[in-house]
């Protein structure tokens, strides 16, 4: 990653090699659920259900957990509530006005959308997909594109999908069909 940004802007690359060693510092100290939930005496998923505000535990447990969480300056990794959205082209007019409006519907429920483009490019759409499953998303959005319909219907399998401007054979429920 490093390399890329070499002999471009010394002043970038000065600033970013800063940023770059604070991030690696941070993910070497982060604190995760699990230490949380060893800390605390609990599971993970326990202390999951406490963050989601799922959980039925007692009045001491939870505050036990909120504390060891205080404590260790736990943060929920955000990524682990995102909802990745399959667009063909970020700048175009209109894939612009419906990614704002995803946005629109995300915000204030937890969920952070991670958008990323296909540009039309079957391959990209479909390394786009790989790269949104890797991020462990909660959901998927694809606005129209070439995916072919078993992939989408593999990804169906395994979170929901909402796609936009096709229907897919077998996920007709969560098709919208656009005009």
């Amino acid at each position: 990653l490093i390399p890329i940004f070499l002999n471009r802007n010394a002043m970038f690359d000065s600033a970013f090699l800063k940023a770059y060693r604070l991030s690696q510092a941070t993910m070497e100290s982060t604190v995760t659920l699990d230490k949380v939930a060893r800390e605390a005496g609990v599971s993970s998923s326990t202390v999951s259900r406490i963050i989601n505000g799922t959980a039925n535990v007692s009045a001491v447990k939870r505050e036990n957990v909120l504390r060891i969480m205080s404590e260790l300056n736990y943060h929920p990794n955000v990524l682990a509530r995102g909802v990745g959205v399959l667009t063909q082209d970020i700048s175009s007019p209109f894939y612009g006005s419906t990614l704002r409006g995803i946005e629109s519907v995300l915000q204030g429920t937890g969920y952070h959308p991670i958008f990323i483009s296909g540009h039309w490019h079957v391959q990209e759409e479909l390394e786009a997909i790989d790269f949104l499953l890797s991020r462990r998303v909660d959901g998927v959005i694809v606005l129209g594109g070439g995916v072919p319909d078993m992939r989408l219907q593999d990804v169906a399998r395994r979170l929901p999908v909402v796609v936009l401007g096709r229907i897919v054979p077998g996920l007709e429920d969560q098709c919208l069909r656009l005009d």
